[in-house]
């Protein structure tokens, strides 16, 4: 049994060392609400990493930075959005707030 056990976790650290050789973490995708002013379309990847404009306007949306994911954890995100109380969900229920409402609070 604890043969099976530690095939298993090689099996996963394998598959984990392929994932990261083989995309690029710079890599982002916006997974937030959209905010057409600053250029964020939900799904729109980024090949730079964060743009410049969020971590101009951090302290406005201050979790806004959090909703770019690396494209090797996009699936897993997505979950976390589908999540009530995660902590992923809580962001982008915060920056939909706050998109909405331009900031002013």
């Amino acid at each position: 049994m604890a043969t099976k056990v530690k095939a298993a976790a090689e099996a996963v650290e394998t598959i984990e060392t392929a994932t990261a050789k083989t995309t690029d973490k710079t890599q982002v995708m916006y997974l937030g609400p959209n905010k057409f002013e600053l250029g964020l379309i939900t799904g729109s990847v980024y090949i730079d990493g964060v743009p410049a404009i969020v971590k101009q306007v951090k302290a406005v949306y201050p979790l806004l930075e959090t909703l770019f994911i690396p494209l090797n954890r996009v699936g897993e995100a997505e979950a976390q959005l589908n999540t009530q109380g995660s902590a992923l969900k809580a962001a982008y229920e915060q920056a939909k707030e706050r998109l909405t409402k331009g900031g002013n609070q």
